[in-house]
């Protein structure tokens, strides 16, 4: 491994790592058991186009494969 990659691997590991207390892991733990109901906007937002792809469609681009 290089010194880049661990300098990548640091970056991501900052994004996605977060440590808790007890307290706060047992909100985060009963938040994850526990989500939300679904709503009408929340509906709309995880079945709505992301802005990138509506603006490459209008466009008339392609976008990257997901």
């Amino acid at each position: 491994m290089t010194t880049n990659d661990m300098d990548a691997e640091a970056v991501v590991l900052d994004q996605t790592y977060f440590a808790l207390d007890a307290e706060g892991f047992a909100a985060f733990q009963g938040l994850v058991d526990n989500p939300p109901s679904a709503t009408v906007g929340l509906l709309r937002t995880l079945t709505s186009q992301a802005p990138w792809h509506t603006t490459a469609a209008a466009l008339g681009k392609s976008t990257p494969a997901q």
